[in-house]
């Protein structure tokens, strides 16, 4: 299931793309370069991301997805410090799609917005409703072990 999911994922965002699955184990397909020890000592990835929500218009949510997942993406591809990106759509809310982007530095993530840009808008207003919401964050990504098999004693931070 996973090297499908990296199948696809390459095939729909290039060769530059991390899967979620190499996110979660730790893989930084970033480089060293977006290793820090500024997360309590560790040596964790660090990213800086820019969510944003869009409210599908009834019915478009999958074609809102599609639309990210090509013409949007290519268009991201192309920005300075882009490094990935996903979306999520609850499954209570469908109309919800809120586009996670990764960028290298913190003044990427605030200063692109890549939302706004008439090439992007261009590409979702048919499909979208409204934006309703863009952050920020920094993004950390410990490394996740692939299969726990044995029950895990958390410590207290």
């Amino acid at each position: 299931m996973g090297q499908l999911r990296e199948r696809m994922s390459e095939n729909r965002m290039g060769r530059n793309a991390a899967t979620i699955e190499e996110i979660l184990r730790g893989v930084s397909p970033w480089g060293a370069e977006s290793c820090t020890d500024g997360a309590a000592g560790f040596d964790i990835p660090i990213l800086n991301a820019r969510a944003v929500e869009f409210i599908a218009k009834p019915g478009k949510n999958s074609e809102l997805r599609k639309c990210i997942g090509t013409s949007v993406l290519k268009f991201l591809e192309r920005q300075r410090g882009f490094k990935g990106s996903f979306v999520l759509t609850p499954h209570r809310e469908p109309r919800l799609v809120l586009v996670f982007s990764f960028w290298e530095t913190e003044m990427d993530s605030r200063e692109n917005q890549w939302e706004c840009a008439t090439e992007v808008r261009r590409a979702v207003s048919p499909l979208v409703d409204s934006f309703s919401r863009v952050r920020t964050y920094q993004a950390t990504f410990p490394e996740v072990p692939e299969t726990t098999t044995q029950p895990v004693e958390l410590q207290p931070c």
